[in-house]
């Protein structure tokens, strides 16, 4: 009887192992070959020949996960498609969060506007333009042209809007599309400026400026307190002399910080790793020269971030000891807080 009872469990031995395999998996999101897998949506960089040596693809690596690179028409097209589950994590405009989650920008009937998650702040894109007009050398001088700004659900656009606005000009018309392209349509005389939230060393401008005589536009010191006193979340910018050949003085110009996103579904731990080996790694030795972020990163860099943080990114923060403003604060530590100070106040 007892050898009969060893042969039976040999015998369903291996079925029940499987079993057993195959429920861990299902609890875990099913057997998928993208279970380690993780999609970075990106808008404001694709155009950038060198977002693919990003840090935050090296940090996925090291975490054993690969990466999707997804190219997608906008900042406010990445919102919707973090909030809507079809990006699990994206680098976009820091405006366009924002007007997603607290203005309901683009879909606002569609949309719960509660799944963006910030983490960290990834680089700077500074407010561009140029022409090949010679009596185009003012923003003022937008009035009737038409203008080139990247694509229509990107930040670039809409700040333009923005910004021709207050200073009174209304523009003959605005066209849409890759910054790729640009500089064909400015020479080919369809368009008479390009503007773009770009980086401060754009290969877009660069080759402009170098290959068909563009010249930059930039704004008066006027303009500058003009725009910064009626468009949110706007910052003054520098880009450095000598970052665009014959432009040997310092640039004073707009920008906008761009925010490396979470799904608030991603796991808490995931993202608190992620961060955690994103600023070891800057903070390491032996950190590769061709690594690109953004050269003033710290533990800092969360006292300008205005969207909502994502539990993961909060807890690495308060960890480190660093000050998270009251509107990066994760609703649900808010909630946590609230239901706290009731309990107190009811002693």
């Amino acid at each position: 009887m007892e050898i009969f009872k060893k042969k039976q469990l040999r015998k369903f031995a291996f079925p029940l192992l499987l079993l057993c395999v195959l429920g861990f998996a299902s609890a875990c999101g099913g057997v998928s070959k993208t279970k380690s897998e993780v999609t970075v949506g990106a808008s404001s960089f694709r155009d950038d020949e060198l977002f693919s040596r990003h840090i935050i693809f090296k940090i996925w690596s090291n975490l054993g996960y690969k990466t999707d690179l997804i190219d997608v028409p906008g900042s406010y097209k990445c919102c919707a498609m973090l909030d809507s589950g079809e990006l699990l994590t994206s680098v976009v405009s820091q405006g366009a969060a924002y007007r997603y989650n607290y203005e309901k920008f683009l879909y606002p009937d569609e949309s719960d506007n509660d799944n963006i998650r910030a983490g960290i702040i990834a680089g700077v894109k500074y407010l561009q333009a140029w022409t090949l007009s010679p009596e185009i050398s003012n923003y003022l001088d937008f009035d009737g042209k038409t203008i080139y700004c990247g694509n229509e659900y990107g930040i670039s656009a809409d700040y333009l809007r923005g910004i021709l606005k207050t200073l009174g000009v209304e523009p003959g018309r605005f066209m849409y599309g890759s910054f790729a392209k640009a500089n064909e349509l400015l020479s080919a005389g369809e368009v008479d400026i390009v503007f773009g939230c770009l980086s401060k060393d754009s290969v877009q401008l660069r080759q402009a400026v170098e290959a068909i005589g563009a010249k930059l536009i930039n704004f008066t010191p006027i303009q500058i307190e003009l725009i910064l006193d009626e468009v949110e979340l706007l910052q003054k910018m520098v880009i450095p002399a000598n970052t665009y050949k014959g432009y040997a003085e310092d640039i004073v110009t707009l920008g906008d910080y761009q925010v490396y996103c979470f799904s608030r579904k991603l796991p808490e731990d995931l993202v608190y790793f992620f961060l955690r080996g994103y600023y070891e790694h800057l903070g390491s030795s032996n950190t590769e020269h061709d690594d690109i972020h953004w050269e003033d990163a710290s533990h800092s860099d969360v006292e300008n971030i205005v969207i909502p943080l994502h539990l993961g990114a909060y807890r690495y923060y308060v960890e480190k000891g660093a000050w998270v403003p009251d509107i990066a604060v994760p609703p649900e530590i808010q909630t946590e807080n609230i239901g706290e100070s009731d309990v107190e106040s009811e002693k």
